[in-house]
């Protein structure tokens, strides 16, 4: 290097710097170099080996995306939104509303022509009750009646039957007189004092007087056996032909009259009972028809919303899709000829794009390449690179998977499964 001399009344001239002036280079510079190059070098070799003892080992998935199962919101009448619904994005608990949907087209015709028939069958059975109180009354009456001729009867008995035993009592005085008589006859007949005539006489009074208690007796056990039927309700002893009175025969037939209208109360009261079951179940299905309320069936966030209030809908339509965010998984791949060294239940480390921790896993199930895990609808799809990955579902705690409000579950995001 040079410099020029600056000296007056002379001319400038290049002048060179003293030897001792000039930098000198340091060999440790380019050792410094060289070993910082070597160690980069090294690390680049170590990281590329470690990834290939990953993959080449089965250490880790080739590729693993997180799922959910996506649930589909239908409704099951026709009708219109009438509150407000659950929007895109809106996180949701098990059994909150996303919407309420009115019917005001239900028919009703079938309720209205069971509430008539409903208050013909009552106003039947009303009249029905009057019947029976009204013929119950006069069934009172008669038996009544019946219970007082009865005890009638059977005082009047009794007092004959008194007079009876004063008569057979009187026969039988009678019936010893006539005997007395007649051995004092047979006596005198023999001593020639009485005439065979008037012995005679005597003998027929014997005989008639003989006749007469037994007559006498008899009839009193006529009227004893009277008194007794009386007194069991069978009238033997009346002047009519029958064996109860004309209150009886009545009361029997009241009687019968009310047991068939007994029958046809029980028959009326079971067809109230079918009109009233079958009422009420239409009044639960037009309440159903009428109105619905639409809630998430389980915890989740509102994936697509295809209504907004007042919105027209048909039954069976899809209305919500709502992310099961207590079902989260891991969908993974890894090569197939790795698939006999896997099995469900075997513990995993997943690592979450982005995330810097990791979440403990079990795997729930190992499928060849060619089976499919569609079992339902779901939202996120794996990135196969071919056709020869044997897949993966991995369990984990949705609980332990970060929280971001706003965000779905995770659902969708990448994810690596690190082997044990």
């Amino acid at each position: 290097m040079a410099e020029l001399s600056v000296d007056a009344g002379t001319t400038p001239r290049i002048i060179g710097r003293p030897q001792s002036a000039r930098p000198r280079i340091r060999p440790g510079i380019f050792v410094n170099a060289r070993l910082f190059r070597l160690l980069i070098g090294v690390g680049l070799v170590c990281s590329a080996a470690w990834y290939i003892y990953l993959y080449a080992f089965n250490k880790v998935s080739i590729a693993g995306v997180v799922n959910a199962p996506l649930l589909t919101i239908v409704s099951q009448i026709d009708g219109r939104i009438n509150q407000g619904a659950a929007v895109q994005g809106e996180a949701v608990t098990a059994g909150q509303a996303l919407a309420l949907v009115i019917n005001d087209r239900v028919d009703d015709r079938t309720v209205v022509d069971l509430g008539r028939s409903l208050d013909g069958a009552r106003e039947k059975l009303t009249g029905l009750r009057a019947s029976i109180d009204d013929l119950s009354g006069i069934g009172g009456t008669l038996a009544r009646r019946g219970r007082e001729y009865q005890t009638a009867l059977a005082d009047r008995l009794e007092q004959e039957v008194k007079e009876d035993e004063a008569a057979l009592a009187s026969a039988r005085l009678s019936e010893s007189q006539a005997g007395d008589a007649l051995k004092r006859g047979g006596v005198l007949i023999q001593q020639g004092t009485i005439s065979h005539v008037a012995y005679d006489s005597l003998s027929y009074a014997y005989q008639r007087a003989a006749a007469e208690v037994a007559r006498t007796a008899a009839r009193l056990a006529k009227i004893r056996r009277d008194l007794a039927s009386a007194r069991g309700g069978v009238f033997l002893g009346d002047s009519n032909s029958s064996d109860v009175p004309y209150s009886r025969q009545r009361l029997d037939e009241v009687t019968i009259r009310l047991a068939g209208l007994h029958n046809d109360e029980r028959t009326m009261l079971a067809t109230i009972a079918e009109f009233e079951a079958k009422h009420r179940a239409e009044v639960t299905r037009n309440a159903r028809m009428s109105a619905q309320e639409l809630a998430a069936p389980v915890e989740g966030v509102v994936w697509r919303s295809t209504v907004a209030e007042g919105t027209e809908i048909l039954r069976g339509a899809p209305l919500f899709q709502l992310i099961d965010c207590r079902h989260v998984y891991i969908e993974a791949t890894t090569r197939e000829r790795f698939f006999e060294a896997l099995r469900p239940g075997d513990r995993v480390r997943v690592a979450l794009e982005g995330s810097a921790s990791e979440l403990p896993g079990s795997i729930r199930d190992v499928v060849g390449p060619g089976a499919s895990l569609d079992a339902g609808p779901k939202l996120s799809v794996i990135n196969r690179r071919n056709g020869t990955e044997a897949q993966l579902i991995i369990d984990v705690d949705a609980a332990a998977l970060p929280v971001m409000p706003g965000t779905t579950c995770n659902v969708g995001r990448s994810a690596k499964v690190y082997f044990q």
